[in-house]
């Protein structure tokens, strides 16, 4: 039988084997570049088989898309109307000041906000800035798909050699 000819039953056969490989390749890709504050969205990213021979990568996190595309600029305001906002600012870094020669306390910004480091903030409403996207799924399913031709050649070996061809 032509060895071509033989394709279409070697994909059939060795088709699944191709795909683990593959989806192995980007969740361990996607886990390394994700960038990881808590460990929750590094431990929702999956791959599952998706019609014969697909696949699909993602993670099951609330804020994956956030960090996968980024956010554009935008006004937080609080849930309920003269209610406040209150969080902890995790960007800059407290500004100290000197009180009878030592350094101690916090500086507050202009109108008593606080300048960020990890303090308690609150506010009417807040003009985020946005976040850059920081992508994680996308390059390693890109990466795992540029594999799979290497994966297809080498399984393709392996079920000719279990036939007795060299």
């Amino acid at each position: 039988m032509h060895t071509m000819r033989m394709f279409p039953q070697v994909i059939q056969e060795r088709g699944p084997v191709i795909i683990d490989k593959a989806m192995g390749i980007a969740t361990g890709l996607a886990k390394t570049a994700v960038p990881v504050r808590d460990g929750t969205l590094k431990a929702s990213i999956y791959a599952v088989r998706h019609g014969p021979l697909g696949f699909k990568l993602g993670a099951t996190a609330p804020h994956a898309t956030f960090v996968e595309k980024g956010t554009s600029p935008h006004i937080i305001v609080p849930k309920s109307p003269g209610g406040v906002l209150r969080f902890r600012a995790m960007g800059g870094r407290p500004q100290h000041f000197k009180r009878r020669g030592r350094w101690t306390g916090v500086r507050r910004g202009r109108g008593g906000r606080f300048t960020g480091g990890g303090n308690i903030v609150f506010a009417k409403r807040v003009h985020h800035p946005g976040t850059p996207a920081l992508p994680f799924l996308r390059p390693a399913a890109e990466e795992a798909q540029r594999m799979i031709p290497q994966f297809t050649w080498e399984e393709v070996q392996r079920w000719l050699r279990s036939r007795g061809w060299k």
